[in-house]
């Protein structure tokens, strides 16, 4: 069985997208994101490590939650561009728990509606 990640990480690394989305002056291109989030995480060799795809699985993690972030109004997406709305932002704020329940309740929901 694959290992995944686990939530709380996934939230770590979401929050430092949003932060440097913030930095950028709230839009910019995913990878532009991950270039500079890469160097601010302290990774480890599996987060690090290639897909298949031959993306890293830190990033690849972040692309899939990305969706979550959409529903859960933290982020929107425009042509090839992330934007960070106000809910966003004022996500970076909160506990983990709080960051991160909204988003695992859009992605089982999203994972749910795949499968049907």
């Amino acid at each position: 069985m694959a290992r995944k990640l686990p939530r709380e990480r996934i939230a770590e690394m979401l929050r430092a997208v949003l932060i440097e989305l913030k930095d950028l002056g709230g839009e910019a291109q995913p990878q532009e994101l991950f270039r500079r989030v890469d160097s601010k995480l302290d990774l480890s060799n599996y987060e690090r490590g290639a897909l298949k795809s031959g993306k890293a699985r830190w990033a690849d993690s972040v692309g899939w939650y990305s969706v979550s972030c959409v529903h859960a109004g933290y982020l929107r997406k425009s042509g090839r561009k992330w934007i960070l709305t106000a809910k966003g932002e004022a996500a970076i704020d909160k506990s983990n728990l709080e960051f991160v329940q909204p988003l695992i309740e859009q992605w089982e929901s999203f994972q749910t509606a795949r499968k049907n």
